[in-house]
């Protein structure tokens, strides 16, 4: 690496701390979040409190959510 990359590199510490929630204890907001269905894993799925689902292209039963991460710093 040469001394001007050095220089204009950003160093980003990216530590992330997934706090899953029980959908048995609360539901998200509106808008996209990380959940976790048994037999499936984790996907990224968009939820709708109107309609009270957890969707994307197919629905989901899952058991927990959280939060999306924030992106990293560019």
């Amino acid at each position: 690496m040469t001394e001007e990359n050095k220089n204009t590199e950003k160093q980003c510490d990216i530590h992330v701390v997934i706090n899953w929630v029980d959908c048995k204890d609360k539901l998200p907001n509106d808008g996209y979040v990380l959940i976790y269905e048994k037999g499936i894993g984790v996907r990224v799925v968009h939820y709708e409190s109107k309609k009270n689902e957890f969707w994307h292209n197919s629905f989901y039963n899952p058991t927990h959510w959280a939060e999306l991460p924030k992106p990293p710093c560019l």
